[in-house]
């Protein structure tokens, strides 16, 4: 072979580096939500604009709102799994991720440790806001994957749910106990004129 001929060598291209990402959720048989670890059918959609989860995940969080807001007597816990879900999927450091973990960590510590009402959670997250100068970045707990809002989703009566979705939510609450002590001081000053009874 001549020295000035150049050795041909077969340029390979990779199939997958082609291919957009959308087409490659639809190549993957499965997904794993990055937080809870839910691995579902790849089936893309929307996500929440901060709270971090798979879009399957997503979707049956709004499956399970929308059994509640159906019916209320699955309604009633309501508040517990929307506290549950957003600490579950915490999402990146951000002003609003600061603000959602230190809001339903501190109505999830109102109801598990001060014994308010469920009906009183709204209340308190709306009292907590007062204190968003004080708000900082709670560090995720590494591992939430125990229980899924696929769990609570499969319960076929309003007590089945209403068990599930406490256990949901104490499970969540002492995943994050490196961060009660901080979220306490929010409340501990005005819980007491709040009526816990109904």
């Amino acid at each position: 072979m001549s020295p000035n001929v150049a050795t041909y060598k077969p340029i390979r291209f990779t199939l997958l580096a082609l291919i957009l990402p959308s087409e490659l959720d639809m190549m993957n048989k499965t997904r794993r939500c990055p937080w809870c670890l839910l691995e579902s059918e790849t089936n893309p959609g929307p996500t929440h604009a901060y709270l971090e989860s798979s879009p399957e995940c997503w979707r049956l969080y709004g499956e399970l709102l929308a059994k509640e807001y159906e019916d209320p007597r699955y309604m009633k816990v309501h508040a517990l799994t929307v506290d549950s879900y957003a600490l579950q999927h915490p999402g990146k450091e951000s002003v609003r991720t600061i603000s959602s973990a230190n809001t339903h960590l501190a109505s999830l510590y109102a109801y598990f440790e001060l014994g308010i009402s469920l009906g009183n959670l709204v209340r308190i997250k709306k009292r907590v806001v007062a204190f968003k100068h004080a708000f900082e970045w709670l560090v995720p707990p590494a591992d939430m994957s125990k229980i899924t809002v696929l769990d609570v989703l499969e319960c076929k009566t309003p007590e089945e749910h209403a068990k599930s979705v406490e256990e949901w939510a104490c499970y969540i609450f002492q995943s994050w106990k490196l961060h009660h002590k901080k979220v306490a001081s929010y409340i501990e000053g005005f819980h007491s004129n709040l009526d816990v009874s109904t």
